[in-house]
């Protein structure tokens, strides 16, 4: 995701791309985010009873200030589009979703 950097740089938003994750890909069970260029690890489960478990992160959520818990399956933030959080970044990207 090199070009995800140019708008994390300028941003500091790494939760454009969780949510856009969330939102789109159903088979992830965990998403972790990293200080370094927003690196993340993505955990992938066939399990329909381990899928989309949580997002948790050790950046600073760019809207609360907070580490930790982005969603997670017993969340109010969890069900629903969050799309007005990515929407930003899939028209710098010219995703077409």
């Amino acid at each position: 995701m090199n070009s995800f950097i140019d708008y994390y740089e300028r941003t500091a938003d790494w939760t454009a791309l969780a949510w856009w994750i969330h939102d789109r890909i159903d088979s992830y069970n965990a998403i972790t985010f990293f200080p370094k260029y927003a690196a993340f690890n993505i955990g992938w489960s066939e399990n329909p009873e381990c899928r989309k478990l949580y997002i948790y992160s050790y950046i600073p959520n760019p809207y609360t200030g907070k580490k930790g818990y982005l969603t997670r399956l017993d969340a109010e933030n969890y069900s629903g589009s969050h799309e007005q959080f990515y929407e930003e970044l899939t028209t710098q990207l010219a995703i077409t979703l």
